[in-house]
């Protein structure tokens, strides 16, 4: 038990955050959007220096491949014209379903009900 506690503590505080950049990602159409991709990227890359701090990387792989993914989308927005945004984004949609049914099915990483409502049902 106390290691549940332990692992919901250690993202408590970065799944609201991928949840609020990932719907903010999926709401965005393309080029036209770029101050909505700089200021996700920008968040992102918050999450990704946290989860590098505290070594969680290798620990919750899946938190770490939706985050990368989220990266790629708006850098491509921003910095190569939209090329293969489309295709990040879908796959940041897919990698992100998959965490959440990894939260659903598996809670000793912590997943709880008040996480439940804060993240999103796609």
């Amino acid at each position: 038990m106390l290691l549940q506690c332990r692992l919901h503590g250690e993202l408590r505080e970065i799944l609201p955050q991928i949840d609020t950049n990932a719907q903010a990602l999926f709401r965005m159409s393309g080029r036209g959007e770029l101050s909505t991709a700089k200021l996700i990227l920008e968040r992102v890359q918050a999450v990704q220096e946290t989860l590098h701090h505290r070594d969680l990387v290798g620990r919750y792989p899946e938190v770490h491949e939706v985050v990368s993914f989220m990266y790629l989308s708006c850098f491509s927005l921003l910095y190569m014209e939209g090329e293969s945004f489309l295709t990040y984004r879908e796959e940041v949609k897919r990698r992100y379903k998959t965490l959440l049914r990894t939260f659903r099915f598996f809670p000793q990483y912590g997943y709880s009900r008040r996480m439940k409502r804060r993240i999103s049902n796609m």
